[in-house]
């Protein structure tokens, strides 16, 4: 045995993405080689994967792996987005609370005062306007951001500071511009040294 593992909690995480759902398995390996527990961290995966696709998960035997939990999220209402039916949707389906208006874009991964302060300060140079936070699953220069984390960083958008929050597949500045014509759009300046 390597010396270094022993007692030890060796932990796997497998996380899995389809269009139904983000699942995030973990399992523990119990105190066994390096070698062991790359083999079954490996046979974890294949199993994962071959669950996702609608098989079932193999036989694991108990003196070698222990099944913690698997957490699943759904991208509900958002589904229509990632599957490219629609451009976009608002988090909150109140016709007030949608249409023409100043839209922040941020990724919001994570949320931080730097984009409370723009946002206030859009607050009084636009008093009678709706004020939107708009964050785009899709973005050219990265993966797209699955149901976990668009799940965290909703929850991480502060109550009361937007009028609605709109999720979109739109990863370029002009696409945004068609999608929501009459729309002013408010960035931060890294965002606006990637548009330059």
């Amino acid at each position: 045995k390597d010396k270094q593992r022993v007692g030890r909690t060796n932990q796997i995480f497998i996380a899995t993405q389809t269009l139904q759902d983000s699942c995030v398995a973990t399992y523990e390996l119990h105190d066994e080689s390096r070698e062991q527990q790359e083999n079954w961290a490996a046979r974890l995966i294949k199993s994962e994967i071959a669950l996702e696709s609608g098989d079932m998960l193999k036989y694991l035997p108990a003196n070698h792996v222990t099944f913690k939990g698997r957490t699943r999220i759904y991208p509900g209402k958002f589904l229509s987005v990632y599957s490219g039916e629609s451009s976009f949707e608002y988090s909150v389906s109140n016709p007030e609370k949608q249409g023409t208006g100043l839209v922040f874009s941020s990724s919001c991964n994570p949320f931080h005062d730097g984009h409370r302060a723009m946002i206030e300060y859009a607050r009084k140079m636009f008093l009678d306007t709706n004020i939107y936070c708009e964050l785009s699953v899709k973005n050219f220069e990265k993966p797209t951001v699955n149901y976990i984390s668009l799940d965290k960083r909703l929850k991480s958008i502060p109550g009361g500071l937007f009028d609605n929050t709109i999720v979109s597949n739109l990863s370029h500045f002009t696409d945004k511009a068609k999608a929501m014509p009459g729309t002013t759009f408010a960035v931060g300046a890294d965002t606006l040294n990637r548009i330059n």
